[in-house]
Protein backbone atom coordinates (compact mmCIF):
# COMPACT_ATOMS: atom_id res chain seq x y z
CA UNK A 1 0.00 0.00 0.00
CA UNK A 2 2.72 2.32 1.23
CA UNK A 3 4.52 1.56 -2.39
CA UNK A 4 1.19 2.40 -4.63
CA UNK A 5 1.07 5.37 -2.84
CA UNK A 6 4.74 6.98 -3.47
CA UNK A 7 4.00 5.80 -6.98
CA UNK A 8 1.22 7.95 -7.37
CA UNK A 9 2.52 10.53 -5.84
CA UNK A 10 5.44 10.72 -8.65
CA UNK A 11 3.37 10.58 -11.28
CA UNK A 12 1.07 13.25 -9.71
CA UNK A 13 4.75 15.45 -9.64
CA UNK A 14 5.51 14.67 -12.97
CA UNK A 15 2.03 15.84 -14.42
CA UNK A 16 2.10 18.80 -12.47
CA UNK A 17 6.43 19.77 -13.80
CA UNK A 18 4.43 18.67 -17.54
CA UNK A 19 1.68 21.38 -17.11
CA UNK A 20 4.25 24.16 -16.21
CA UNK A 21 6.30 23.72 -19.29
CA UNK A 22 3.69 23.41 -21.73
CA UNK A 23 2.38 26.87 -20.84
CA UNK A 24 5.82 28.20 -20.43
CA UNK A 25 7.63 26.60 -22.87
CA UNK A 26 10.97 25.74 -21.93
CA UNK A 27 11.58 28.39 -19.57
CA UNK A 28 11.17 28.03 -15.59
CA UNK A 29 8.61 30.43 -13.82
CA UNK A 30 10.25 33.22 -12.07
CA UNK A 31 8.56 32.20 -8.52
CA UNK A 32 10.57 29.19 -7.02
CA UNK A 33 7.43 28.14 -5.64
CA UNK A 34 3.50 28.01 -7.93
CA UNK A 35 0.55 27.53 -6.69
CA UNK A 36 -1.64 24.95 -7.81
CA UNK A 37 -5.15 24.62 -6.46
CA UNK A 38 -4.90 24.92 -2.47
CA UNK A 39 -1.10 23.41 -2.41
CA UNK A 40 2.27 24.31 -3.18
CA UNK A 41 4.43 22.57 -5.65
CA UNK A 42 7.97 22.68 -5.18
CA UNK A 43 9.99 22.11 -8.74
CA UNK A 44 12.37 19.53 -8.43
CA UNK A 45 15.85 20.89 -7.64
CA UNK A 46 18.39 21.45 -10.49
CA UNK A 47 20.74 18.94 -11.97
CA UNK A 48 24.43 19.46 -10.42
CA UNK A 49 25.95 20.63 -13.94
CA UNK A 50 22.64 23.37 -14.57
CA UNK A 51 23.13 26.94 -13.62
CA UNK A 52 20.63 28.02 -10.67
CA UNK A 53 17.62 29.56 -12.51
CA UNK A 54 18.57 33.67 -12.05
CA UNK A 55 16.22 36.32 -13.43
CA UNK A 56 18.22 39.41 -14.41
CA UNK A 57 17.39 42.53 -12.40
CA UNK A 58 15.86 45.51 -14.56
CA UNK A 59 18.73 47.86 -15.35
CA UNK A 60 17.52 51.01 -13.18
CA UNK A 61 17.08 53.62 -15.21
CA UNK A 62 18.72 57.06 -13.42
CA UNK A 63 16.31 60.44 -12.84
CA UNK A 64 17.08 63.37 -15.19
CA UNK A 65 19.10 66.03 -13.71
CA UNK A 66 18.59 68.40 -16.15
CA UNK A 67 15.01 69.75 -17.70
CA UNK A 68 14.31 68.57 -20.93
CA UNK A 69 12.71 71.38 -23.87
CA UNK A 70 9.26 69.86 -23.03
CA UNK A 71 9.47 69.98 -19.19
CA UNK A 72 6.57 71.64 -18.21
CA UNK A 73 8.11 74.01 -16.05
CA UNK A 74 10.77 75.27 -17.88
CA UNK A 75 8.95 77.75 -19.95
CA UNK A 76 7.62 79.42 -16.82
CA UNK A 77 11.32 79.70 -15.55
CA UNK A 78 10.40 76.99 -13.01
CA UNK A 79 12.17 73.69 -12.34
CA UNK A 80 10.29 70.36 -12.37
CA UNK A 81 12.31 68.79 -9.83
CA UNK A 82 13.59 70.36 -6.13
CA UNK A 83 17.35 68.99 -6.51
CA UNK A 84 17.41 70.85 -10.31
CA UNK A 85 15.96 74.25 -8.05
CA UNK A 86 18.62 73.74 -5.44
CA UNK A 87 21.81 73.44 -8.17
CA UNK A 88 20.81 76.79 -8.77
CA UNK A 89 19.48 78.29 -5.83
CA UNK A 90 21.60 76.54 -3.13
CA UNK A 91 20.02 78.96 -0.22
CA UNK A 92 16.32 77.22 -0.62
CA UNK A 93 13.88 76.66 -3.11
CA UNK A 94 9.97 76.36 -2.72
CA UNK A 95 7.32 74.77 -4.63
CA UNK A 96 5.24 76.66 -7.08
CA UNK A 97 1.73 75.22 -6.69
CA UNK A 98 -0.24 72.88 -8.92
CA UNK A 99 0.81 73.57 -12.34
CA UNK A 100 -1.87 72.30 -14.26
CA UNK A 101 -4.46 69.43 -14.88
CA UNK A 102 -1.63 66.81 -14.19
CA UNK A 103 -0.78 67.68 -11.04
CA UNK A 104 2.33 69.23 -12.00
CA UNK A 105 4.31 70.84 -9.34
CA UNK A 106 7.13 73.14 -9.88
CA UNK A 107 10.07 74.56 -7.79
CA UNK A 108 11.11 78.15 -7.60
CA UNK A 109 14.08 80.13 -5.46
CA UNK A 110 12.72 80.70 -1.95
CA UNK A 111 13.66 83.92 -2.35
CA UNK A 112 12.01 84.77 -6.01
CA UNK A 113 9.77 87.46 -6.02
CA UNK A 114 7.34 85.20 -8.96
CA UNK A 115 3.90 84.38 -7.87
CA UNK A 116 2.43 80.81 -7.49
CA UNK A 117 0.43 79.58 -10.23
CA UNK A 118 -3.18 81.07 -9.95
CA UNK A 119 -5.73 78.35 -8.76
CA UNK A 120 -6.86 76.24 -12.18
CA UNK A 121 -2.87 76.75 -13.32
CA UNK A 122 -0.82 78.91 -15.71
CA UNK A 123 -1.64 79.99 -18.80
CA UNK A 124 -0.16 77.70 -21.23
CA UNK A 125 2.97 79.81 -23.25
CA UNK A 126 1.00 81.77 -26.17
CA UNK A 127 2.63 81.38 -29.73
CA UNK A 128 5.12 83.43 -29.55
CA UNK A 129 6.85 81.48 -26.28
CA UNK A 130 6.61 78.35 -28.35
CA UNK A 131 7.93 79.77 -31.24
CA UNK A 132 10.98 81.08 -29.26
CA UNK A 133 11.54 77.88 -27.65
CA UNK A 134 11.92 76.20 -30.81
CA UNK A 135 14.72 78.36 -31.56
CA UNK A 136 18.22 76.49 -32.65
CA UNK A 137 21.04 78.20 -31.30
CA UNK A 138 23.64 79.16 -33.62
CA UNK A 139 26.47 77.12 -34.28
CA UNK A 140 28.77 78.93 -36.37
CA UNK A 141 30.54 77.64 -39.63
CA UNK A 142 32.36 74.92 -39.53
CA UNK A 143 36.08 75.76 -40.22
CA UNK A 144 35.29 79.12 -37.94
CA UNK A 145 32.84 79.11 -35.12
CA UNK A 146 33.36 82.79 -34.32
CA UNK A 147 31.01 83.45 -37.86
CA UNK A 148 27.56 82.46 -36.76
CA UNK A 149 24.75 85.10 -38.47
CA UNK A 150 24.12 85.83 -41.46
CA UNK A 151 21.27 87.70 -43.33
CA UNK A 152 20.47 90.63 -45.12
CA UNK A 153 20.24 94.26 -44.76
CA UNK A 154 15.93 95.15 -44.09
CA UNK A 155 14.75 92.53 -46.06
CA UNK A 156 11.41 93.35 -44.20
CA UNK A 157 11.28 96.88 -45.58
CA UNK A 158 8.22 98.34 -43.72
CA UNK A 159 4.92 97.93 -41.56
CA UNK A 160 2.52 96.34 -44.66
CA UNK A 161 2.36 92.63 -45.06
CA UNK A 162 3.35 92.55 -48.37
CA UNK A 163 6.57 93.90 -47.18
CA UNK A 164 7.37 90.45 -45.64
CA UNK A 165 6.90 88.56 -49.15
CA UNK A 166 10.62 88.08 -49.48
CA UNK A 167 11.20 86.07 -46.00
CA UNK A 168 10.42 82.70 -48.06
CA UNK A 169 13.61 83.55 -49.92
CA UNK A 170 15.81 84.52 -47.70
CA UNK A 171 15.40 82.72 -44.50
CA UNK A 172 15.96 79.14 -46.42
CA UNK A 173 19.37 80.04 -45.60
CA UNK A 174 19.59 83.35 -43.15
CA UNK A 175 19.13 82.90 -39.35
CA UNK A 176 17.89 86.21 -38.84
CA UNK A 177 15.48 88.93 -40.66
CA UNK A 178 15.85 92.76 -40.69
CA UNK A 179 12.82 94.65 -39.87
CA UNK A 180 12.81 98.43 -40.46
CA UNK A 181 9.02 99.17 -39.91
CA UNK A 182 7.57 101.70 -37.13
CA UNK A 183 4.61 100.57 -36.40
CA UNK A 184 4.64 97.63 -33.30
CA UNK A 185 1.58 95.66 -33.96
CA UNK A 186 2.32 95.09 -37.55
CA UNK A 187 6.14 94.79 -36.91
CA UNK A 188 5.41 91.81 -34.27
CA UNK A 189 3.13 90.41 -37.33
CA UNK A 190 6.33 90.47 -39.08
CA UNK A 191 8.19 88.89 -36.44
CA UNK A 192 6.08 86.06 -35.61
CA UNK A 193 6.49 85.43 -39.74
CA UNK A 194 10.25 85.30 -39.25
CA UNK A 195 10.14 83.00 -35.92
CA UNK A 196 7.95 80.24 -38.19
CA UNK A 197 11.32 80.01 -39.75
CA UNK A 198 13.45 79.39 -37.11
CA UNK A 199 15.05 82.63 -37.35
CA UNK A 200 15.45 85.74 -35.07
CA UNK A 201 14.60 89.30 -35.80
CA UNK A 202 16.75 92.60 -36.23
CA UNK A 203 14.77 95.28 -35.41
CA UNK A 204 15.57 99.14 -36.78
CA UNK A 205 14.66 101.76 -33.70
CA UNK A 206 16.29 104.34 -34.67
CA UNK A 207 12.69 105.92 -35.89
CA UNK A 208 11.62 106.23 -32.16
CA UNK A 209 13.97 108.92 -31.69
CA UNK A 210 15.25 112.32 -32.40
CA UNK A 211 17.77 113.97 -33.56
CA UNK A 212 19.25 114.67 -30.08
CA UNK A 213 18.80 111.07 -29.50
CA UNK A 214 15.66 111.34 -27.18
CA UNK A 215 12.47 109.48 -27.41
CA UNK A 216 9.87 111.29 -30.04
CA UNK A 217 6.50 111.94 -28.32
CA UNK A 218 4.54 110.93 -31.40
CA UNK A 219 2.19 108.07 -30.68
CA UNK A 220 2.99 104.35 -31.57
CA UNK A 221 6.64 105.86 -32.55
CA UNK A 222 7.73 106.90 -29.62
CA UNK A 223 10.24 104.40 -27.63
CA UNK A 224 8.36 103.82 -24.22
CA UNK A 225 5.80 102.49 -26.35
CA UNK A 226 7.59 100.24 -28.96
CA UNK A 227 9.72 99.11 -26.24
CA UNK A 228 6.54 97.72 -24.03
CA UNK A 229 5.04 95.92 -27.12
CA UNK A 230 8.29 94.37 -27.81
CA UNK A 231 8.99 93.34 -24.43
CA UNK A 232 6.96 90.85 -23.96
CA UNK A 233 8.81 88.78 -26.45
CA UNK A 234 12.46 89.60 -26.32
CA UNK A 235 13.69 86.42 -26.78
CA UNK A 236 12.38 86.71 -30.65
CA UNK A 237 14.99 89.51 -30.85
CA UNK A 238 18.44 89.30 -32.38
CA UNK A 239 19.24 92.95 -32.42
CA UNK A 240 18.13 96.29 -31.82
CA UNK A 241 19.47 98.26 -34.69
CA UNK A 242 20.05 102.01 -33.26
CA UNK A 243 21.65 104.04 -36.46
CA UNK A 244 22.59 104.05 -39.82
CA UNK A 245 26.39 105.27 -40.84
CA UNK A 246 26.35 107.84 -38.46
CA UNK A 247 29.81 108.96 -39.06
CA UNK A 248 28.99 109.83 -42.61
CA UNK A 249 26.08 111.70 -41.08
CA UNK A 250 28.52 113.30 -38.57
CA UNK A 251 30.91 114.04 -41.64
CA UNK A 252 28.27 115.64 -44.21
CA UNK A 253 26.71 117.90 -41.58
CA UNK A 254 29.86 118.99 -40.52
CA UNK A 255 28.79 118.06 -36.60
CA UNK A 256 32.13 116.97 -34.76
CA UNK A 257 31.78 113.78 -33.41
CA UNK A 258 31.59 113.89 -29.98
CA UNK A 259 28.64 115.32 -30.36
CA UNK A 260 27.07 113.32 -32.26
CA UNK A 261 28.31 110.42 -29.94
CA UNK A 262 26.61 112.12 -27.31
CA UNK A 263 23.12 111.10 -29.30
CA UNK A 264 23.95 107.56 -30.20
CA UNK A 265 24.97 107.41 -26.25
CA UNK A 266 21.47 108.56 -25.45
CA UNK A 267 19.69 106.10 -27.46
CA UNK A 268 22.04 103.51 -26.55
CA UNK A 269 21.02 104.25 -22.75
CA UNK A 270 17.13 104.20 -23.51
CA UNK A 271 17.28 100.91 -24.81
CA UNK A 272 19.62 99.49 -22.66
CA UNK A 273 17.84 100.43 -20.11
CA UNK A 274 14.75 98.13 -21.19
CA UNK A 275 16.43 95.37 -22.86
CA UNK A 276 19.71 95.10 -20.66
CA UNK A 277 20.56 91.86 -22.64
CA UNK A 278 19.06 92.34 -26.29
CA UNK A 279 22.21 93.56 -28.41
CA UNK A 280 22.18 96.75 -29.89
CA UNK A 281 23.64 97.22 -33.72
CA UNK A 282 24.84 100.34 -35.51
CA UNK A 283 26.44 100.05 -39.21
CA UNK A 284 29.38 102.75 -39.97
CA UNK A 285 30.58 103.86 -42.62
CA UNK A 286 34.34 104.52 -44.09
CA UNK A 287 33.10 108.63 -42.92
CA UNK A 288 36.01 108.17 -40.32
CA UNK A 289 38.88 108.25 -42.79
CA UNK A 290 37.90 111.12 -44.42
CA UNK A 291 40.55 113.89 -43.75
CA UNK A 292 37.67 116.24 -42.50
CA UNK A 293 35.91 114.16 -40.55
CA UNK A 294 35.79 116.12 -36.87
CA UNK A 295 37.63 113.25 -35.22
CA UNK A 296 38.50 111.70 -33.32
CA UNK A 297 36.07 108.74 -33.91
CA UNK A 298 35.16 106.50 -30.74
CA UNK A 299 32.83 104.09 -30.41
CA UNK A 300 30.39 104.44 -27.67
CA UNK A 301 30.85 101.57 -25.03
CA UNK A 302 26.77 100.45 -24.68
CA UNK A 303 27.04 99.58 -28.34
CA UNK A 304 27.68 95.46 -28.73
CA UNK A 305 27.68 94.93 -32.65
CA UNK A 306 29.90 97.45 -34.97
CA UNK A 307 28.69 96.80 -38.42
CA UNK A 308 31.05 97.98 -41.34
CA UNK A 309 29.94 98.78 -44.60
CA UNK A 310 32.82 97.25 -47.14
CA UNK A 311 31.04 98.72 -49.91
CA UNK A 312 34.06 99.53 -52.54
CA UNK A 313 36.25 96.10 -51.69
CA UNK A 314 38.41 94.49 -50.03
CA UNK A 315 41.33 97.20 -49.66
CA UNK A 316 38.93 99.86 -48.19
CA UNK A 317 37.13 97.16 -45.59
CA UNK A 318 40.23 96.69 -44.59
CA UNK A 319 41.38 100.07 -43.80
CA UNK A 320 37.78 101.01 -42.34
CA UNK A 321 38.45 97.52 -40.12
CA UNK A 322 41.62 98.83 -39.05
CA UNK A 323 39.61 102.29 -37.74
CA UNK A 324 36.84 99.98 -35.78
CA UNK A 325 39.28 98.15 -34.04
CA UNK A 326 41.41 100.07 -32.93
CA UNK A 327 38.32 101.90 -30.82
CA UNK A 328 36.14 98.93 -30.20
CA UNK A 329 36.02 97.30 -26.45
CA UNK A 330 36.76 94.19 -25.79
CA UNK A 331 33.18 92.93 -25.46
CA UNK A 332 31.91 94.34 -29.09
CA UNK A 333 31.92 92.11 -32.28
CA UNK A 334 32.10 93.11 -36.13
CA UNK A 335 29.86 92.57 -38.73
CA UNK A 336 30.64 93.04 -42.40
CA UNK A 337 28.28 94.24 -44.83
CA UNK A 338 29.00 94.05 -48.47
CA UNK A 339 27.17 95.29 -51.50
CA UNK A 340 25.60 92.34 -53.25
CA UNK A 341 23.19 95.03 -55.51
CA UNK A 342 23.76 97.40 -58.22
CA UNK A 343 23.70 100.22 -56.01
CA UNK A 344 26.81 102.86 -56.89
CA UNK A 345 27.05 100.59 -60.55
CA UNK A 346 29.45 97.85 -59.72
CA UNK A 347 29.67 95.27 -62.42
CA UNK A 348 28.33 91.59 -61.74
CA UNK A 349 32.08 90.03 -62.10
CA UNK A 350 33.09 93.04 -58.84
CA UNK A 351 30.02 91.67 -56.92
CA UNK A 352 30.94 88.11 -56.93
CA UNK A 353 34.84 89.11 -56.26
CA UNK A 354 33.14 91.03 -53.49
CA UNK A 355 31.52 88.09 -52.11
CA UNK A 356 34.33 85.87 -51.84
CA UNK A 357 36.68 88.52 -50.46
CA UNK A 358 34.55 89.46 -47.60
CA UNK A 359 33.68 86.19 -46.88
CA UNK A 360 37.41 85.23 -46.46
CA UNK A 361 37.86 88.13 -44.24
CA UNK A 362 34.94 86.98 -42.35
CA UNK A 363 36.41 83.72 -42.24
CA UNK A 364 39.89 84.97 -41.10
CA UNK A 365 39.07 87.27 -38.75
CA UNK A 366 38.11 86.01 -35.34
CA UNK A 367 36.05 89.41 -34.34
CA UNK A 368 33.53 88.81 -36.99
CA UNK A 369 30.27 87.39 -35.73
CA UNK A 370 27.97 87.64 -38.95
CA UNK A 371 27.70 88.93 -42.70
CA UNK A 372 24.94 91.41 -43.66
CA UNK A 373 24.92 91.60 -47.19
CA UNK A 374 23.19 94.69 -48.85
CA UNK A 375 20.71 94.03 -50.35
CA UNK A 376 18.10 90.96 -51.42
CA UNK A 377 15.46 93.11 -52.98
CA UNK A 378 14.94 95.01 -55.89
CA UNK A 379 14.78 98.93 -55.10
CA UNK A 380 13.20 100.61 -58.01
CA UNK A 381 12.64 103.83 -56.22
CA UNK A 382 16.50 104.18 -55.93
CA UNK A 383 17.31 102.23 -59.77
CA UNK A 384 19.37 99.70 -58.52
CA UNK A 385 18.33 95.77 -58.75
CA UNK A 386 19.22 93.28 -55.48
CA UNK A 387 20.91 90.03 -55.56
CA UNK A 388 17.64 88.43 -56.25
CA UNK A 389 17.60 89.28 -59.67
CA UNK A 390 21.31 88.67 -60.63
CA UNK A 391 21.73 84.81 -60.53
CA UNK A 392 25.22 84.48 -60.08
CA UNK A 393 25.14 86.63 -57.13
CA UNK A 394 22.04 85.18 -56.07
CA UNK A 395 23.97 81.72 -55.81
CA UNK A 396 27.17 82.84 -54.41
CA UNK A 397 25.27 84.07 -51.39
CA UNK A 398 23.26 81.59 -50.68
CA UNK A 399 25.90 79.44 -50.76
CA UNK A 400 27.88 81.44 -47.95
CA UNK A 401 24.28 81.48 -46.17
CA UNK A 402 24.18 78.02 -45.89
CA UNK A 403 27.55 77.73 -45.14
CA UNK A 404 27.02 79.87 -41.99
CA UNK A 405 23.67 78.83 -40.77
CA UNK A 406 24.22 75.05 -41.11
CA UNK A 407 20.71 75.22 -43.14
Amino acid sequence: MSVLLLMLLASYNNCAGGMKLGLHGTHLLPSSEQIVGDSPIIPPPSAPDSPPNVMPTPPRTPPPSQPSLTDACAPYGYYSMKTQCLAAFPSGCVPTGVLDSLGTVCWQSANSSAQNPPAGGLTPPNEFQQLIQNLPTAQGHPSALHLKYFGWYKDVLGSNAADALFLPETQSFSNFAFISGGNATADKEHIKKILSYRSRALVDVSFCFNSDGFSKNQPQGDWPSYSAALKPIEGALQAFYIADEPDLQALGAGIPWSNYVARLERMLASVKADFPNTPTFIIFSTGMLAPHFAGPFTIPPQLDLVGLECYKGKHDCLLGLQALKSAMAPHQRLVLVPNASTFSQPSESQLITMADDIYSLALSEPLVVGLLPFMWQDQTTENFIGARSISSVKQKYTAIGKAITRK
